[in-house]
């Protein structure tokens, strides 16, 4: 089973002007529906936030993990990990998937089990992979759906989830290695 990411826009823009060079990182807290998650809150990882970046790589502070585990367990809603990679490259990397190996099965037992996803940019294309179900096996990420935001216009009906505005489906190519 295949998840989707939904996001409004505005977090949308703010993300891609965030994710605009080569290995940067953001994290996002969103619900989950028992399918999809909806972002409620996007945290960009500034300069002090990375033990080490290049062009093709990245690592978190020792002093990052910690907090945004905690972010995530204060208001007790998943986390969503996104970083961005050079050009014509919208997949994640062998280190990547290698650095899934350990981190995810760690944050999902100190998030108390709650799903746990990923997110890599290239350029205006997405990769995507959820963990969610007990086993703890990766499942595609299939979409981004970017919505309009909240609307409380008059006769407007804001339950549920808003329509999406526009929807990138992921380049998502393997899930073996995750």
């Amino acid at each position: 089973m295949a998840a989707r990411i939904r996001i409004k826009s505005a977090m949308f823009d703010e993300l891609e002007r965030h994710l605009d060079q080569p290995e940067l990182a953001a994290f996002l807290l969103a619900d989950f529906d028992g399918h999809d998650f909806e972002v409620v809150e996007i945290r960009a990882v500034a300069g002090d936030g990375y033990s080490s970046r290049s062009n093709y790589h990245l690592e978190l502070a020792d002093s990052a993990r910690p907090q945004l585990i905690a972010w995530a367990l204060e208001r007790e809603l998943c986390l969503i990990e996104v970083h961005s990679h050079g050009p014509d490259f919208p997949q994640f990397s062998r280190s990547d998937q290698l650095g899934f190996l350990d981190w995810v099965p760690h944050v999902r037992w100190r998030l108390r089990g709650r799903p746990y996803a990923a997110l890599v940019r290239s350029g205006d294309e997405w990769d995507g992979l959820a963990w969610a179900g007990s086993a703890g096996e990766a499942q595609i990420v299939e979409a981004l759906e970017i919505t309009a935001g909240d609307s409380d216009e008059a006769g407007a009906d804001i339950s549920g989830p808003a329509p999406a505005a526009r929807t990138i489906p992921t380049t998502t190519r393997s899930i073996e290695d995750a």
